[in-house]
């Protein structure tokens, strides 16, 4: 992160959108409108000592039958790094992080919470061919009106890397010990992840790279953006293969597979995808551009107990990327998706997504103001369509 350029962005979204976007569990039913603004702060405040700190404001307003669920978040946030010791290409740096998430919800108090996230460490890089991460820090849940519910997460986490020119590995290994308030019984959890790249001289195939991962988490520490708190278990693995077939045109292929075993929840799944993005440079001239971009991905998800969920998910997309170098981007493209359910399941949906995103530097490439703006229509077999959009803005300064 030191490397990273003194800056600051602010930024807004809003619009109206699903739980089941982005995630497996596509029978999370429950629209909800919503808004989410902040601020992020990145500075070198002394020689070598880099610091980040961030807010940010997130609120959800569900539909008349899920408004219990109606909340808002508040992200603080926090990082510092600087460096201890440096010999030749041997570095030493000491990494403090902080996060508080404060969570309201209008109609369920029992659900509020505030989740402390402190953590600190030590980057250790050998040489520019070998580095490592060690990392210790505890995660917080304190429930505001049921006790019962507390939790406090201690772990420990260790991150190798080896890389040269042309091979790149690395992964970690983390262990997690969990206490639990009252009579709920502690536990310990690992998790390890490996991902490893490959660098070729031939452009047929001029890189491989691939990912696996297993361990067990809880869907409130995951990236997915949903509101209730589950255990599960995991394994996953993918591979992708990257191609120039000639000057203009790169296509990378992937494939992959991930496996959910819920410990409190009949919904555990698995699934296998290939999916496929293609770059064709069909304009230039000086320092404008346009490229072609067309995607395309098959999917198969598979729930072992509660079978009606299972589907297929077809997928198609298109659109272009116009850029004047140092002066603006315009992204628009297109997205169709089907997803296919048992027999005269109400989830058989197809659907239409638009959007565009645009980018105008002011002046240098210091300042840049961004813009973008999606639209979805989810066309169902047997029940209402529905409609979503989403609009966001942000400004970013480099000093």
């Amino acid at each position: 992160c030191a490397e990273e350029a003194n800056s600051a962005r602010i930024y807004y979204a809003t619009g109206e959108k699903a739980q089941t976007d982005e995630i497996e569990e596509r029978d999370l039913s429950g629209d909800y409108s919503f808004y989410r603004y902040g601020a992020t702060v990145k500075a070198h405040a002394l020689k070598g000592l880099y610091c980040r700190v961030g807010y940010e404001n997130y609120d959800k307003d569900f539909d008349t039958a899920r408004n219990s669920l109606d909340n808002k978040t508040d992200i603080y946030n926090g990082y510092l790094s600087f460096p201890i010791h440096k010999r030749d290409e041997a570095k030493l740096k000491l990494n403090a992080d902080y996060r508080l998430r404060a969570k309201r919800y209008e109609n369920s108090p029992s659900l509020e919470y505030d989740n402390n996230n402190i953590s600190g460490g030590f980057d250790i890089e050998i040489d520019k061919n070998y580095s490592l991460e060690l990392t210790g820090g505890v995660k917080d849940y304190q429930y505001i009106n049921a006790s019962a519910s507390n939790m406090l997460k201690t772990f420990l986490k260790i991150a190798p890397c080896i890389k040269n020119e042309r091979v790149t590995v690395s992964g970690y290994y983390k262990r997690d010990w969990v206490n639990q308030s009252q009579d709920r019984k502690d536990y310990s959890e690992d998790s390890v992840s490996a991902t490893t790249s490959l660098k070729f001289d031939t452009d047929l195939i001029y890189k491989l790279s691939g990912h696996a991962g297993y361990g067990r988490n809880d869907t409130r520490d995951s990236d997915e953006d949903r509101e209730d708190t589950l255990r599960f278990e995991y394994r996953l693995w993918d591979i992708t293969s990257q191609h120039k077939l000639k000057e203009s045109l790169d296509t990378q292929f992937a494939y992959g597979q991930k496996y959910r075993e819920y410990l409190t929840s009949i919904n555990s799944y698995d699934n296998w995808f290939i999916k496929n993005k293609t770059e064709l440079n069909i304009f230039k001239k000086e320092s404008f551009k346009v490229d072609l971009l067309l995607g395309g991905e098959h999917k198969e998800t598979k729930f072992y107990v509660n079978e009606t969920l299972s589907y297929n998910k077809n997928s198609i997309s298109g659109g272009f990327n116009m850029l004047e170098r140092e002066n603006w981007s315009l992204k628009p493209d297109f997205q169709f998706t089907k997803y296919t359910y048992p027999p005269q399941s109400t989830s058989n949906q197809n659907s239409y997504k638009l959007n565009l995103d645009f980018k105008k530097y002011l002046g240098s490439t210091d300042t840049a103001i961004e813009v973008g703006s999606w639209y979805a229509w989810k066309d169902y077999r047997y029940k209402a369509d529905v409609e979503q959009w989403s609009l966001n803005a942000a400004y970013e300064i480099k000093f």
